[in-house]
């Protein structure tokens, strides 16, 4: 989904039939999911300023791209004017000026809602086949530390997925899926275990 955006069918999706198909870029998908993320982690209806999205994003992808007003703002324009996913209010921001607060629509939740459905698990596979693809490219790197850097991080995936296993449980939704994960990873890490210790003997 991420990786080539997405077309909706709105007029199935809001059982509208005069509604047509709508197309969403992959920073379009990205910005509807980050703001619903929100939503069900506090369990209420909760925007976001613009310029505190920007810096969301931009922490998102690191160094890989960076999220910039002049992107950001117009897309954010046309998901509301265009396309009805968004809407806005403006509030006093912490730093004094008035400026808008962006929400989903009820439609922008739906279509965002079925698009994750759809294709969380393709996303998963491509996620992981991607990291098997940038491995090889590590033999193209001559300096060592930055060798060194570059194989942590790889070797940290599955240090990380503990980790988000483990995270803190804000709502209910969280804590039923905390205890999934934990007893997945609990299954996996004995799995393995034994994997590593048939390696061991077969090496000697």
């Amino acid at each position: 989904m991420f990786a080539i955006g997405k077309t909706v069918n709105l007029g199935e999706l809001l059982e509208d039939k005069n509604l047509s198909e709508i197309t969403l870029s992959t920073i379009e998908l990205l910005i509807i999911a980050h703001l619903r993320v929100r939503e069900l982690r506090n369990e209420s209806e909760i925007g976001q300023y613009g310029y505190d999205m920007m810096n969301d994003l931009n922490s998102l992808f690191g160094e890989s791209w960076e999220a910039k007003s002049g992107t950001i703002y117009p897309l954010l324009s046309k998901l509301e004017s265009n396309k009805n996913i968004l809407t806005h209010e403006r509030k006093r921001s912490p730093l004094g000026p008035v400026k808008k607060v962006y929400y989903l629509t009820e439609s922008g939740r739906k279509i965002i809602d079925l698009v994750m459905k759809e294709s969380l698990e393709s996303d998963i596979d491509f996620i992981l086949k991607y990291f098997n693809l940038l491995a090889p490219f590590v033999l193209n790197i001559t300096d060592k530390e930055e060798i060194d850097r570059v194989i942590e991080k790889l070797m940290s995936i599955p240090a990380k997925g503990a980790a988000l296993a483990m995270e803190k449980a804000v709502t209910e939704n969280d804590k039923l899926l905390k205890k999934e994960k934990l007893q997945y990873l609990l299954d996996k890490i004995e799995q393995i275990k034994i994997n590593l210790e048939n390696e061991i003997k077969n090496s000697e």
